[in-house]
């Protein structure tokens, strides 16, 4: 979650202990383990302060590149905002120039990805949830039109989509 970020870290390991998932006792720490981590407020803050400098039209991009997920391709994510590739490309340098996105370090089959997969997860879970299924049906829907030729190599994402939409 912190990708190593030393803020991150801190502020992620002050929640861990302040909802005793984490205890000192007995000269040593305990994990008492957790079911669902949320990010701490001062976290979200920071992240939210970057996502808040962006234009309406770059933060609608970013929210469903969200959805796609940490990395992400061009033209999977025209599909999903209903633009064209040239005029993602042009919101994708925005997000790049703004920090919130990256062009650099992506594997071999995408052409972006988050910067840091907090800003991804706060940008995700503000999405409302009747919204976030109607972009993982688009998203599923993009991804088998755009390998419609080789359905299997993509069936695992395509699924994992749909399931997340509902259907």
């Amino acid at each position: 979650v912190t990708d190593g970020n030393p803020y991150f870290l801190i502020e992620m390991l002050r929640l861990l202990v302040a909802e005793k998932a984490i205890t000192f006792a007995d000269g040593s720490w305990h994990w008492h383990g957790i079911n669902d981590v949320h990010l701490p407020e001062t976290v979200v803050m920071a992240a939210q302060a970057k996502l808040d400098r962006l234009s309406d039209e770059v933060r609608e991009m970013v929210d469903c590149a969200a959805i796609l997920g940490e990395e992400f391709r061009v033209d999977a994510l025209a599909k999903v905002v209903g633009k064209s590739e040239d005029e993602i490309d042009e919101l994708l340098l925005e997000g790049i120039q703004g920090g919130v996105l990256s062009d650099r370090g992506v594997s071999a089959e995408n052409d972006g990805r988050f910067h840091h997969t907090i800003l991804r997860r706060v940008l995700y879970d503000q999405i409302p949830p009747r919204c976030r299924k109607r972009l993982h049906l688009l998203t599923a829907q993009a991804i088998e039109s755009i390998h419609r030729h080789d359905p299997e190599r993509v069936a695992e994402a395509v699924s994992v989509h749909y399931e997340a939409a509902g259907d």
